[in-house]
């Protein structure tokens, strides 16, 4: 991928609509999910990558994916 300033990961139970709505006001398809993965790159006007990561199914507090765990306090 190209050079970005900034990155961000934001996260949504529903990112389909999402999505949607981001393309809507202007961000652009960068890389669509691959088998296995729960986010979607997407750019907004100025270039600048950021994904919606799909939270839907965590548990409140803890997510689990095959060989990492993040815990929020």
């Amino acid at each position: 991928m190209e050079d970005y300033r900034i990155h961000l990961d934001l996260y949504s139970s529903d990112p389909e609509s999402e999505v949607e709505r981001l393309v809507g006001l202007g961000a652009t398809l960068k890389r669509s999910p691959k088998e296995r993965e729960d986010f979607v790159t997407l750019a907004d006007p100025d270039g600048n990558l950021f994904d919606i990561i799909d939270k839907k199914g965590w548990r409140r507090g803890q997510y689990s994916h095959d060989k990492w765990t993040i815990e929020y306090s």
